[in-house]
């Protein structure tokens, strides 16, 4: 089964054991609910948002 990118980035976050309400101030978004949004699939992240992301879950950019 293909997984969407943002079930992806759900996937990721969790898989590097990294709690949202850590991950969102680590990758320096200004709330919350921006990360609940990538991860949802409502909202696509910028390019330099997801390059923080991948360094973050230490998974590539193309994985994500």
């Amino acid at each position: 089964m293909r997984q969407f990118p943002h079930n992806r980035i759900a996937q990721a976050r969790r898989d590097a054991q990294i709690a949202q309400n850590t991950a969102w101030y680590e990758l320096g978004l200004t709330s919350l609910d921006h990360l609940m949004m990538y991860e949802s699939g409502s909202l696509t992240a910028s390019d330099e948002t997801m390059r923080r992301m991948a360094v973050l879950y230490n998974v590539s950019v193309e994985y994500l």
